[in-house]
């Protein structure tokens, strides 16, 4: 073979070399991470559109209810009478001194009265509050009756339970040196109201007004007394009435 002949195949053997090596270069920048980057995805199928809801039934509006009656006011002008009605029957004479009644709630109902009078104790005449009525409904009773020798603040002290409900009916009388009670008039409570026996008479007459003590029934029957605390002389009533399986000694 001549020199010319094998010049010549080695020419054609770089060329087929240099095009192998073009295609693969070509094949290369074709594959490369930019040219999958230009590749366009088909777009997604639209979601399918949720059904329309019919519109929520509209609610009546609700019936107007007439406003609450307003709570009688008691007349500037009354005048409250601190007589007593006459003698109580059957009153016993005080052997000690007071003792503790307690009530979350008190209503009086009935010919509801407050007076000034003088209780008979065993160191004397002292200046006292008679409150008589129909009725009297108290709500979680409390008594301390005293023992001898106990002291002031001493004595065995008897309950009904919180909600329970003791009713005096008929002649009710209670005696009591002072009571210290919130007031409430149609369900709104007051300020806690202080009443004591030696207070003057004008002081005693507007403090039985507050609590209802001498004015109308129209009137008493819308007040009440709450977180009462009374020392008393001595209670009766024709009738006591409280909860089942509760005894207490009045």
């Amino acid at each position: 073979m001549s020199k010319q002949h094998k010049r010549g195949g080695i020419a054609k053997a770089v060329v087929a070399a240099a095009s192998m090596c073009g295609l693969v270069a070509a094949m290369a920048v074709e594959m490369s991470p930019t040219a999958e980057a230009q590749l366009q995805l088909p777009p997604l199928p639209p979601l399918p559109q949720s059904p329309q809801l019919p519109p929520a039934p509209k609610l009546p509006p609700a019936p107007k209810l007439p406003p609450p009656p307003s709570p009688p006011k008691v007349p500037e002008n009354l005048r409250v009478d601190l007589t007593p009605p006459g003698p109580i029957k059957g009153e016993r004479p005080v052997q000690n001194g007071t003792y503790v009644i307690k009530s979350d709630n008190t209503r009086l109902l009935g010919h509801v009265k407050m007076s000034l009078v003088q209780q008979a104790t065993p160191k004397g005449p002292k200046p006292a509050l008679r409150i008589d009525a129909d009725k009297a409904i108290l709500t979680n009773l409390s008594v301390q009756f005293p023992t001898p020798g106990a002291g002031s603040g001493g004595g065995i002290w008897q309950r009904t339970g919180p909600g329970q409900i003791t009713t005096l009916t008929g002649n009710f009388h209670i005696v009591v040196s002072s009571l210290n009670v919130t007031p409430r008039v149609a369900g709104l409570p007051l300020i806690p109201l202080p009443i004591d026996a030696n207070m003057a008479p004008k002081e005693l007459q507007e403090a039985a007004k507050k609590i209802g003590l001498g004015t109308p029934d129209a009137l008493s029957e819308h007040l009440e007394m709450t977180n009462g605390t009374m020392q008393t002389y001595f209670v009766k009533a024709d009738e006591l009435k409280l909860p089942k399986g509760t005894q207490i000694g009045m």
